[in-house]
């Protein structure tokens, strides 16, 4: 039912975030390579508290049920009294998320497992 929000949506890399870390919407990458990747997480940043997506959740809306209802769900728990991040994250990891480029993955070397390597057919 979020096929539409998750289908080729970026996601952000956690690697760099606290080893206890969940995001609210993690992906899976592969299961060879494993990285600690998400669509939507919350934390509390200096003073304040952040939600943050990845996932397009305002273009187009009106013929974008999904993207809408996601929209209004996020909004209503924030001004909820649940929104109660209880991850403490620095700012220049957010920050970080915007600038550090990935690690590069080898999936092309002889060494690489088939599922990662390129369909040449």
């Amino acid at each position: 039912q979020w096929w539409e929000l998750l289908n080729r949506a970026q996601v952000m890399q956690f690697t760099d975030f606290p080893a206890d870390f969940q995001p609210t919407i993690q992906s899976i990458d592969t299961w060879f390579l494993s990285r600690k990747i998400g669509m939507l997480f919350e934390a509390k940043v200096l003073n304040g508290k952040l939600i943050m997506s990845t996932m397009d959740l305002t273009t187009n809306t009106d013929e974008r049920i999904v993207a809408r209802q996601m929209h209004k769900a996020i909004l209503d728990y924030m001004n909820s009294d649940h929104f109660r991040p209880m991850y403490t994250i620095e700012p220049e990891r957010i920050s970080d998320l915007f600038k550090k480029v990935a690690g590069d993955v080898k999936s092309y070397t002889k060494g690489s497992p088939d599922e990662l390597k390129p369909k040449i057919n």
